[in-house]
């Protein structure tokens, strides 16, 4: 029996005067009432969480372009990130070119 559990059966089986049984049910049903809460927060969360980022992504949505139909969100943004990311070192590239072009014109 793990410690929060032994301690409130101790609780309820010496402290309260309960029987053996009695304190065994009510522990079982506060255990119970606790997981079933647990999981209702949980579910809660998850659904708070869909909504957020279905409200925070719906932009991707708005901007579709053809090739992304059918695509999910998520997957949208990655291809897009990557897209964006392999742009932005062919421009670094042809920046750091024209530096160096400008620096032997210079000398």
């Amino acid at each position: 029996m793990n410690e929060p559990i032994k301690e409130a059966f101790d609780m309820l089986f010496s402290d309260m005067g309960l029987s053996e049984h009695d304190a065994a049910f009510k522990v079982f049903a506060l255990g119970w009432k606790i997981g079933t809460m647990h999981q209702r927060k949980s579910s809660i969360n998850h659904e708070e969480s869909h909504a957020l980022w279905l409200e925070k992504t719906q932009w991707v949505q708005e901007t579709s372009q053809g090739k992304e139909l059918g695509l999910h969100r998520a997957d949208v943004l990655r291809n897009r990130i990557q897209h964006l990311q392999h742009e932005n070192a062919i421009l670094k590239r042809c920046l750091f070119q024209a530096q160096e072009a400008a620096k032997a014109m210079l000398k």
